[in-house]
């Protein structure tokens, strides 16, 4: 998961026809009762506006959404009855509400279902507020309910969610609200964990393959000098910080795993080798990269 920026303002037309009115009208009428329409919620101008702005991924788990393959467009606040209070209706207000939809893939939107935990049941909302802009996710009203779920374009789910070493997805600075994101979302399910080890893996491969070629020519003699040493270290390993730099796109699929591995290069490339000619080679690579790349770990 990571930020993603929406114009609020820029409301597809979907959601701001007569049909969509004459819906949200029936919705406050019927409340709990309310069966959402999903040709509104998920009229085309609204797919497409989510496509575009999440990258076609999913804006909890960042998998790619295909062309072909079939976008969910996800209530961030449920819109038919919430898990936690059986006698809540549900935000139905909210199903036609543009910033309460996200872009999801299947899997994440049936891992969240009605799951819709608060830090406080006390401060729950039960019912539409009368001015209408307070319906947006980030007003003063629906923030004062203090969610327990990432919003990924309210908040900021970088300085919440980081990675292990194996892909393994975990909460920053024992954040309750980003453990419980992991859990409701499923963000640690198998088939995400391998992926985000796959890349890891690749990567690290990458960078012990170029470190064990400059240690080997650096033990034939080939190296000599300090000088032609960082020469060789910048020319070689410039093609797998490129490589990296790809990775933490925003348009790149899991692209939270590429911001990862720079931020905590110690730990993620460094730390993990037994060999110390090639960590000290590494050690030479972070000093050199580390402040126009923005790589950490220290």
């Amino acid at each position: 998961m990571i930020r993603v920026i929406k114009d609020y303002t820029a409301i597809p037309d979907g959601l701001t026809s007569e049909t969509a009115q004459h819906w949200i009208e029936k919705a406050l009428c019927e409340r709990k009762n309310h069966n959402a329409n999903a040709y509104v919620y998920r009229h085309n101008s609204v797919v497409r506006s989510l496509r575009k702005i999440y990258i076609d991924k999913c804006g909890y788990c960042e998998a790619r959404l295909g062309v072909s393959s079939s976008i969910f467009v996800d209530h961030y606040r449920p819109k038919k009855g919430v898990k936690e209070k059986d006698d809540h209706p549900g935000y139905y207000w909210l199903a036609y509400e543009w910033s309460n939809l996200i872009s999801s893939c299947g899997v994440c939107n049936n891992k969240k279902s009605y799951l819709f935990p608060v830090a406080d049941e006390k401060d729950r909302i039960y019912q539409a507020q009368e001015d209408r802009s307070q319906w947006r996710a980030d007003s003063e009203s629906l923030r004062s309910e203090m969610p327990l779920t990432l919003h990924p374009e309210i908040d900021d789910p970088e300085k919440y969610l980081a990675l292990d070493i194996n892909g393994v997805m975990r909460e920053k600075k024992s954040s309750v609200k980003a453990r419980i994101t992991i859990e409701v979302c499923g963000l640690n399910r198998d088939s995400l964990v391998l992926v985000r080890n796959k890349i890891i893996t690749e990567v690290r491969q990458r960078l012990w393959d170029t470190a064990f070629s400059i240690r080997q020519d650096v033990q034939d003699r080939r190296i000599r000098r300090k000088e032609e040493f960082l020469k060789v270290i910048r020319d070689r390993f410039t093609g797998d910080f490129d490589l990296m730099a790809l990775k933490k796109n925003p348009k790149e699929e899991y692209s939270l795993v590429g911001k990862c591995m720079l931020q905590e290069f110690k730990s993620f490339f460094i730390d993990t080798v037994t060999d110390e000619a090639i960590r000290n080679i590494l050690h030479a690579v972070f000093t050199l990269f580390s402040k126009e790349l923005c790589i950490g770990g220290e």
